[in-house]
């Protein structure tokens, strides 16, 4: 993605952001989300880019190609999406994309509090657009219908 489209695709949602190190505002200069403080982040070419502090990249790849038939999938249907800014866990994902000779691996999940809780809180909402995300990039990949 060329830099003015990126621009142009993330300059909306900076008042949603803040920077996970010390909870500045963004600005958004030469590709990079960058906070008062100087903490900065790249966007990525495709157009997302990773606020999970301490992320640690070999651990957890998600397929390029499958993130974006995903949010894809989701902007063509009008479906809420958004990327994880904080990373307070993980999924089975950095397992299985390391299994064998490599598995290309995609997530979707819904925010959700107090998982690991016997009673967590989630928006019925986010839930059902995790829902209808799936189902999306099912129809996107084809195949089978059953």
């Amino acid at each position: 993605m060329k830099i003015e489209k990126l621009v142009q695709h993330w300059e909306p949602e900076l008042p949603l952001l803040c920077c996970p190190k010390c909870g500045a505002e963004f600005t958004l200069e030469s590709g990079q989300l960058r906070c008062q403080s100087g903490h900065c982040y790249d966007l990525s070419a495709k157009g997302y880019v990773n606020l999970a502090p301490n992320h640690d990249q070999k651990k957890e790849k998600y397929d390029a190609a499958l993130f974006e038939l995903l949010r894809d999938a989701c902007i063509r249907r009008g479906i809420p999406w958004q990327t994880k800014t904080r990373v307070a866990g993980g999924t089975d994902a950095g397992r299985i994309h390391r299994s064998r000779a490599g598995v290309r691996v995609c997530a979707a999940a819904a925010p959700v509090r107090y998982i690991h809780s016997p009673s967590s809180v989630a928006a019925k909402a986010d839930c059902e657009a995790v829902l209808a995300a799936a189902r999306a990039f099912l129809e996107e990949l084809g195949g089978d219908d059953e």
